[in-house]
């Protein structure tokens, strides 16, 4: 395995451009400015990501993944880091080549960056389910993990909790958290399996953090922040819920009964499991859609305190936790009042 480098220096993104030859100059030597460019790949609040191309052969292109100011506050690049290793060893990532003080280099992975569209279409849908088996058929060691749902979800909490202005529905959502991890999980999953039930999660597949590749007929996930231990149906429900998109969010879009089993019978058979049960299959998947986005609604309100000015997060806040108290009825019905 590649071994990794590691640096001091931190880049800046206004500099980058000539900061990053000395950066890369053990790991290509020949490369400078006239013989190179610098594409920016993705930017947001997290990360922005460039790729550094060889202008005659761009094979050996390199992804300059920079953080995000203040993502410590939301993401432990620790449990990153980890993860991207795991992936690694079973190339389902590539391999980090140097570490910096505030981000990594690792090489280019081909392929576009894949659109709301792009994620339901029937053979890119495919391949996801098979991507998605692969990371939920990795062998765990520790199996005393908790999923990190909820301690995700209390981590969220608790930075709403600080800031200056908690929402009105602070305490409400606050209460159903509590009521959730007391009641709600264990009658969803009673008594989970570590390798089957538990497994390891990507847990933010949205359509832009899959790559597809048309040569090679296959996608690639990217973005392994909250990538751990979690519940794997979880991980289906919170894909199925980006079909929404994000730019124009629509709901509408959440795959149908026949189209999630179709995704589903693919997945199961990748992982060498009997697709059983396959309406209280969905009904689960439906309940985790609620949770999904009751998590990335509060995730979204979070934000908002560390998000540029014109920043979209607070509306799309309130159309993630919104969706969740239309849902909220299937999360927990066998708890409410009749």
């Amino acid at each position: 395995m590649t071994q990794c480098l590691v640096s001091s220096t931190t880049l800046s993104i206004t500099s980058l451009s000539t900061d990053i030859y000395p950066l890369i100059a053990s790991l290509r030597p020949d490369w400078s400015p006239h013989n190179t460019h610098l594409r920016q790949l993705t930017g947001g609040i997290n990360n922005t990501a460039f790729g550094l191309f060889n202008n005659l052969d761009q094979s050996d292109a390199l992804v300059i993944k920079i953080f995000g100011l203040h993502t410590e506050v939301f993401i432990d690049r620790n449990v990153e880091l980890n993860a991207i290793s795991i992936l690694s060893k079973y190339e389902l990532a590539q391999p980090i080549l140097l570490q910096f003080n505030n981000g990594i280099i690792y090489k280019f992975i081909p392929g576009k960056i894949c659109s709301r569209d792009d994620i339901r279409d029937i053979n890119i849908a495919s391949f996801i389910a098979l991507q998605m088996a692969q990371y939920h058929s990795i062998p765990l060691r520790n199996h005393k993990q908790k999923p990190c749902l909820i301690p995700l979800i209390r981590k969220i909490l608790s930075l709403i909790s600080d800031s200056k202005n908690p929402p009105a529905e602070f305490i409400s959502l606050s209460s159903d958290v509590d009521w959730i991890e007391k009641d709600v999980l264990s009658q969803l999953i009673p008594d989970p399996q570590y390798g089957i039930d538990l497994v390891f999660c990507h847990n933010d597949l949205a359509c832009t953090n899959i790559l597809y590749n048309s040569l090679s007929q296959s996608v690639s996930f990217i973005d392994f922040e909250y990538c751990t231990v979690n519940y794997a149906l979880f991980d289906v429900a919170n894909h199925f819920v980006e079909y929404a998109g994000y730019d124009q969010i629509d709901f509408d879009r959440y795959p149908k009964k026949d189209e999630q089993y179709r995704w589903l019978k693919i997945y199961f058979e990748a992982r060498n499991l009997k697709f059983e049960n396959q309406e209280k299959i969905y009904h689960l998947i439906n309940q985790f859609a609620a949770l999904s986005h009751l998590c990335y609604g509060l995730w979204a309100l979070a934000q908002v305190s560390f998000a540029r000015a014109d920043s979209d997060y607070a509306s799309y806040s309130q159309r993630r936790l919104n969706r969740y108290r239309e849902l909220k009825v299937i999360l927990f019905n066998k708890w409410l009042p009749q």
